[in-house]
């Protein structure tokens, strides 16, 4: 048994590595994305229940036999109150969250279909129908009845009156009339974004731990540094300003602690404790620090000098990377990418030197 890394789904966050009680991940910005780098993983599965975006699986494991006990879910839908709209899928982050919807007929239109014979397959039945609910088969209409909506066209295009439809639609007493299903991704980071547009009190998530974030402002490299707020895969950071530069963090923090890994300045804190409804668990706390990280920015010949990168990090700024071409090693970066995704010409590639 051994833990499963899917990289589509990490953010790069390190949660696991500092509170991994043998130590045994650190987590490598590649030029793809993250790899984890797992060795004398003890399969307790603690990484598992802090990984905040379903990027750490394990089939079967002390900590995990202990959630399906307690039947923990990261969300709770109460289908008696969704009306399956979708808003919580349009909304969420993290594009975790699935709405199937189905249209219960039943609930609004009623009748039944009776077909005589002599059909000539002149095929206005077919043409006709707004639904697609008929076809010719084997010289006469058939219908559909899960589609057909008993609107009584086909009978009224038919010109040898083979088809007769009786529309009870008039007689039901009308209910809502779509239901569906809602999936809930291993992806989902507990943001709480569907739970805040949900207008119906269908959806909550359920947070195993809460915490605390500090911030210092001595530390911070201010204004011209963007990184934190940018790298924050819940968007849960917002910026005040008032005698200097204050960063805000929202309910939609889930203490991943992302923002505290690559803090050029280290000026950010994150502290976490089990929730008071999951106490049971008994969740070690941090365990180390993150892995010290050896940064490589690599320029390509692609690079148009706009300064993007240098506009949203004080690090780049300050090393000139708009006019690099080829390696550098900047001792200050954290590798946290930023300068990579504003690029619009795709010409920074930001790994770590193994």
């Amino acid at each position: 048994m051994t833990v499963s890394f899917k990289p589509e789904y990490c953010t790069g966050c390190g949660l696991c590595e500092v509170t991994c009680p043998k130590s045994a991940i650190n987590v490598i910005k590649t030029v793809s994305g993250y790899h984890a780098d797992i060795e004398g993983c003890i399969d307790c599965g603690v990484c598992t229940v802090y990984c905040q975006y379903g990027a750490l699986t394990l089939e079967t494991s002390p900590f995990s036999q202990i959630l399906d006990r307690i039947k923990y879910s990261k969300t709770e839908v109460n289908f008696e109150n969704c009306v399956f709209c979708g808003k919580c899928a349009e909304n969420c982050p993290r594009g975790a969250i699935d709405v199937e919807k189905r249209l219960e007929k039943d609930r609004v239109r009623l009748g039944y279909v009776r077909i005589g014979e002599g059909c000539i397959q002149c095929r206005n039945c077919v043409m006709f129908c707004p639904t697609d609910a008929v076809r010719i088969v084997r010289g006469r209409p058939e219908i559909d009845e899960s589609k057909c909506i008993y609107c009584q066209i086909c009978q009224g295009v038919c010109p040898k009156d083979v088809i007769e439809i009786h529309c009870d639609s008039c007689k039901v007493k009308f209910e809502y009339a779509v239901s569906g299903h809602v999936d809930v991704d291993i992806g989902c980071s507990l943001c709480g974004t569907c739970e805040e547009v949900c207008e119906f009190d269908a959806i909550h998530v359920n947070r195993i731990f809460e915490g605390e974030q500090s911030f210092d402002g001595d530390r911070c490299l201010g204004d011209e540094c963007t990184i934190c707020i940018n790298v924050c895969p819940n968007s849960a950071i917002s910026y005040e300003y008032g005698a200097g530069k204050i960063v805000a963090f929202d309910d939609s923090c889930n203490f991943c602690g992302k923002c505290e890994k690559y803090c050029p300045g280290n000026a950010i804190e994150i502290e976490r404790f089990v929730s008071e409804r999951y106490e049971e668990i008994h969740l070690p706390g941090k365990i180390s620090d993150y892995h010290e990280i050896h940064p490589v920015i690599e320029v390509s010949s692609k690079c148009i000098g706009c300064h993007f990168c240098e506009s949203v990090c004080k690090i780049a700024k300050e090393i000139n990377l708009s006019e690099v071409r080829g390696e550098v090693e900047p001792e200050s970066c954290t590798a946290c990418g930023l300068c990579e995704s504003v690029c619009p010409m795709d010409a920074i590639v930001v790994r770590e030197k193994l």
